[in-house]
């Protein structure tokens, strides 16, 4: 796997997400979020290292090329993706 598909927006932009994405994991831990606690429960906190990976991953992918700002908000966007995701979660039991 190359950089670029690794990064598809480059890695500055996948640090900023990964980070929000931590960040909401753990205050997830404080405030009761019953994704985050479920999937800790289950798999400890490599399930959380493996559910910021892959919501991360996922997101940079389907925002690939997208001029935030000028296009979308991405405080919005990242909002709207993680309520997505926890929505997911309690159908499917599956993140």
């Amino acid at each position: 796997m190359n950089t670029k598909e690794m990064f598809p927006n480059g890695f500055h932009s996948w640090h900023e997400t990964h980070y929000n994405f931590v960040e909401t994991i753990t205050l997830g831990i404080d405030n009761n979020d019953a994704m985050v606690l479920e999937i800790q429960e289950a798999s400890g906190h490599a399930g959380l290292f493996q559910l910021a990976l892959k919501l991360t991953n996922e997101f940079e992918q389907t925002y690939k090329g997208v001029a935030w700002g000028e296009e979308l908000d991405w405080w919005d966007t990242i909002d709207a993706f993680y309520k997505a995701k926890k929505s997911q979660f309690h159908r499917t039991g599956a993140y």
